[in-house]
């Protein structure tokens, strides 16, 4: 009999980040951020396009500007790739959908705080039409404002507790889950739950 393992629909992303719960954390990471401007929409796509306007399931979210980089437009989620990216990465979680429900919420909400970070670095001037122009001359992964990014995320998100911060160790490398990482991850869950 084969495994059947568990995975995340694109529709339960979407009530997800629809969510009140996404909304309080949004509104309390901006506080911790320091972001002054919070008049932007949370959008939801299915998918992201590259300049040649390929699909690029890569994107899990994006910060959107208006009249060239003046003011912050949107923040887009791609729901098909979040959906792809958490299966292909934790889909081996073939047992427990409560572990699996709270990992997708940590993949999610390190989307919303990389992208917030983005705005932080707009707010500040570091990120401008020029310094993107300069960045996407660079590989994504040697881009200074992404590193700073997905730092900020992911010290953001870990400091959460030892549950968030073993997810973020996950989601920051390109490992995905074995049988042995799972005994761990379940370990620590139960300890957090337990705990409580």
């Amino acid at each position: 009999m084969a495994i059947k393992y568990i995975e995340i629909k694109a529709t339960k992303i979407e009530r997800m980040i629809k969510s009140e719960d996404f909304k309080c954390f949004k509104k309390h990471i901006e506080t911790v951020i320091g972001i002054k401007n919070d008049i932007y929409e949370i959008v939801i796509e299915n998918v992201a396009y590259d300049e040649s306007g390929l699909p690029n399931e890569e994107v899990n979210a994006r910060v959107t500007f208006k009249n060239n980089y003046s003011k912050v437009d949107k923040i887009v989620f791609f729901r098909d790739s979040l959906g792809k990216n958490i299966n292909r990465k934790f889909g081996r979680i073939s047992h427990n959908n409560d572990i699996f429900n709270k990992i997708a919420d940590i993949y999610i909400k390190n989307a919303l705080v990389h992208e917030l970070v983005h705005i932080k670095q707009f707010e500040n001037g570091k990120l401008t039409i020029e310094t993107i122009m300069d960045e996407k001359k660079l590989h994504y992964t040697d881009r200074t404002l992404e590193i700073e990014a997905e730092n900020r995320a992911r010290k953001i998100i870990s400091s959460y507790g030892n549950f968030e911060e073993e997810i973020m160790k996950y989601i920051s490398s390109k490992n995905c889950f074995t049988n042995d990482s799972m005994c761990k991850i379940e370990e620590i869950y139960l300890d957090k739950k337990t705990s409580k």
